[in-house]
Order: C-alpha cells, then sequence, then structure tokens
C-alpha cells in the first residue's frame, strides 16, 4: 500500500466532520468515490447537506457539486445534524445512494430520512440484484470458450465487504467493489475444458456473515 493524501482544498472547506465519510463508485467508472456531509459553501448558514470527491483512474479526485439536504439550527460545537448515514441502492437502479436521518434540529423535515438518489448516467453493475441473496446472469450451464464471463449481484441484509467467485474449491477472483449491503462483479476467468463446480460467496463486514449459492458449468 502507499499513502495517497488529498489536499484539504479539494473540499473547499466545507467538510462536516463529525460525519464520517462513505465509499462507493457513484458515477460507474471503476474506482471509489469519496461522499462527504457538507455545509452550503455559497453561505455562511446552516444549510448542510452532501458533496463528493470522485476519483479518476490515475487517482485523482475532482469534486462535485454541493447538494443541500436541509437547514439546521445547530447549538454546541460538535453538535451532528445526522443520526445515522446510509450508502444502498434505494430505487433499485443499480447506483448508489445516499441516505440520512435527520436529527429534531432539522428547520424543515426534523426526525426524517432524506434521501439523495444518484441520477448519473452509468449503472454500477449489469446483472440485476435480487430482493435477497444472489444473482447469476452468465454463464449458464455451459460456455463455449475457455473463457468464461461471469455475471453476478448480491444484496444482502448486513453490509458486505467483497465479492468472491470459487472454481472447484479454489478462489478464483475476490472484489471489494460493494456498496453498503449490495454489490456486483464482472469477470473473464479461464477455465479449463469440462464440468467445474463454481461457488459465489457475498461476505459480510465482518466476515461472519456469507451469503453463497453453487452451480455447475461445463467447458466446450
Amino acid at each position: 500500500m502507499s499513502e495517497q493524501t488529498i489536499s484539504s482544498s479539494a473540499t473547499a472547506g466545507t467538510a462536516l466532520e463529525t460525519v464520517p465519510p462513505r465509499v462507493a463508485d457513484f458515477d460507474g467508472n471503476g474506482t471509489k468515490d469519496i461522499l462527504f456531509a457538507a455545509f452550503d459553501p455559497a453561505s455562511n448558514t446552516g444549510s448542510t447537506g452532501v458533496r463528493v470527491l470522485y476519483r479518476s483512474s490515475s487517482g485523482t479526485f475532482t469534486l462535485g457539486g454541493y447538494n443541500k439536504l436541509d437547514d439546521f439550527t445547530i447549538d454546541s460545537i460538535g453538535e451532528n445534524p445526522f443520526t445515522a448515514d446510509m450508502i444502498g441502492d434505494y430505487n433499485r437502479d443499480m447506483k448508489p445512494d445516499a441516505g440520512f436521518l435527520l436529527t429534531d434540529n432539522a428547520v424543515k423535515h426534523p426526525e426524517s430520512l432524506a434521501m439523495v438518489l444518484n441520477t448519473g448516467t452509468k449503472a454500477f453493475g449489469t446483472c440485476s440484484p435480487p430482493s435477497l441473496g444472489i444473482h447469476v446472469c452468465s454463464p449458464g450451464t455451459s460456455a463455449a470458450t475457455t473463457s468464461v464471463a461471469f455475471t453476478v449481484s448480491a444484496t444482502s441484509f448486513y453490509r458486505l465487504r467483497k465479492l468472491e467467485i470459487w472454481v472447484d474449491g479454489v478462489k478464483k477472483r475476490e472484489t471489494y467493489h460493494v456498496f453498503g449491503t449490495q454489490g456486483y462483479d464482472h469477470a473473464t476467468l479461464s477455465l479449463s475444458a469440462g464440468k467445474h463446480t463454481v461457488a459465489v460467496y457475498a461476505v459480510a463486514m465482518d466476515e461472519s456473515m456469507k451469503l453463497h449459492t453453487s452451480f455447475t458449468v461445463t467447458v466446450q
């Protein structure tokens, strides 16, 4: 690993330090971005919302626009306008959204759930997620070549940490490209001709919970 520093000027001095940032691929370019709670950069008011640091493939970050959630009356230093923040695909369009539980300090919508829906054009995955469990869109029961394309999705009751693809008892693929309780993966694996047993795992954050499905693929 190598440390990467993001200049404080990249957040335009508006980051709300009492709310932890959330990480997901919000623009669908294959790299993780950083969503954080922020004050309105255009005024010195109680307006609070969210902004995103979008990461490019080169590892540089670009600051996105400000999205207001509500105005807050904060009475003391360090008081948090939110009791919880979450990432998930709440309108089921395969793009990560954000949800915030507002405190009673909110002016317009106290003690409410504020949803920030992702309006980007690029979906996170290509395989529609199930209500719960693992969905394998491809391959089917057979593959015409030894280069086999795997397209899977998963939905869990628990926050996911990673997806794994195992072939004949050997882990062939591990990806941390997930967000919230959902994950997607698309990978091409080289398999020898013949019949193979494939297992897909969706692993929770502490690895105590794993969703699992298995199937066989015959490579021609």
